[in-house]
């Protein structure tokens, strides 16, 4: 059975489509997506993950492919916080005081919020999703990294 619908506080959505709004969001933010993010995560062999990656790794088993992707995004927050001296308790915080600097714009923060949603379905609720939305989100956590990356010190 494949999840296709969610529903929570009165809210009914298409699994399907939140993953799309949120691809489509990413992407109207990062319109390029690189194979490499300028900060990332590394292998057990030390080599940068890279986009294709984490996409092989969806084939594999799309749970995991998925936390990469997020690792990656959690990644870019640490390095924006760093090298901006924002401080904050969660990476919502953190993202919420760089959108009031106008460090990132509300759409990032946004583009965060929908994509932390998705994740969590995907962990806690254990849908069944298919390859090409785990791949489509994957995608779009990865141009969230990617605009994250590009933040430089103040």
């Amino acid at each position: 059975m494949r999840l296709t619908r969610v529903t929570g506080a009165g809210v009914e959505a298409e699994f399907h489509q939140r993953v799309e709004t949120a691809s489509d969001l990413a992407e109207a933010i990062t319109p390029d997506v690189p194979e490499q993010l300028s900060i990332s995560s590394t292998d057990e062999d030390g080599h940068p993950t890279t986009l294709a990656d984490v996409l092989n790794q969806v084939d594999e088993n799309p749970l995991l492919g998925a936390l990469i992707a997020w690792r990656e995004v959690s990644v870019a927050i640490t390095g924006a916080a760093t090298s901006t001296g924002v401080e904050g308790r969660t990476e919502r915080a953190i993202l919420r005081s760089l959108r009031d600097r106008g460090t990132i714009t509300a759409d990032v923060l946004a583009l965060y919020e929908r994509l932390s949603k998705i994740r969590n379905e995907i962990v806690h609720s254990r849908p069944t999703v298919t390859q090409d939305e785990t791949k489509e989100f994957v995608t779009a956590a990865w141009r969230l990294a990617a605009e994250l990356t590009r933040i430089s010190p103040c």
